[in-house]
């Protein structure tokens, strides 16, 4: 039988044939499994498939800018260069790496910041390592949650999206902003920065949590772990 599903690379309807008991389609960055049950009905799951961040281009900050803003404007009629970037605008249909990359850690995208009145070394804005790699260094998340740090890059083919784990304030055990579980948020920060939340209860931590910022030094550690020569 032959059924209409979203490809997930292409991110346009494509007709698939189903033989069951279980058809298997990939790409984009994701994996869609469709299975039949025992009454007939048809189950479709999703699951984003990891894709390694070993592989970077020396293309300069300039260059990035321009690519960024151009995929922007492929997502969003109305967004033009020069235009304040949007988290929705860079996931654009949700069907590119990109997307994929984005989708690693549960956050919202009420605050995207990616340029502003920064510390010199808060990573934000566009960058590059010792190593070559530019990024644009980007902070987000919802009015109640932490903001987390994301960098944007260029892998030499697209355009991809790295969340560090070492330094960055998000809960590491569930994947997600801090903000949205107050004990297993509590429970987590003390594992992760135990000099401020040691002897904080979760009843405790709204203000701790909220105002909780990154560390850069291990944020940049970590970029320089992932992106090597």
């Amino acid at each position: 039988m032959r059924y209409q599903v979203v490809d997930p690379a292409s991110g346009e309807k494509t007709w698939v044939e189903f033989t069951g008991p279980e058809l298997l389609v990939e790409g984009g960055g994701r994996q869609i499994l469709i299975a039949q049950a025992e009454n007939g009905e048809l189950r479709v799951h999703t699951k984003i498939i990891p894709v390694p961040h070993n592989k970077f281009s020396t293309i300069p900050p300039t260059e990035l800018k321009n690519l960024i803003e151009s995929h922007c404007s492929a997502a969003e009629e109305d967004f033009t260069p020069g235009d304040t970037l949007s988290l929705a605008a860079l996931f654009g249909e949700g069907s590119t790496q990109l997307a994929a990359d984005l989708s690693q850690v549960e956050f919202d995208g009420e605050n995207f910041i990616t340029e502003g009145d920064q510390p010199d070394d808060a990573l934000i804005g566009y960058q590059r390592l010792p190593n070559g790699v530019s990024f644009l260094g980007c902070l987000a998340g919802g009015d109640w949650e932490t903001l987390l740090f994301l960098a944007i890059y260029f892998d030499g083919k697209e355009l991809r999206a790295y969340i560090p784990e070492a330094g960055n304030p998000y809960n590491t055990d569930l994947n997600c902003a801090y903000g949205n579980n107050d004990d297993l948020d509590v429970a987590n920060a003390k594992k992760r920065f135990p000099a401020v939340f040691q002897n904080v209860q979760a009843s405790d931590a709204d203000g701790q949590m909220q105002h909780l910022a990154g560390d850069e030094e291990l944020i940049m550690a970590d970029l320089t772990a992932r992106f090597k020569p």
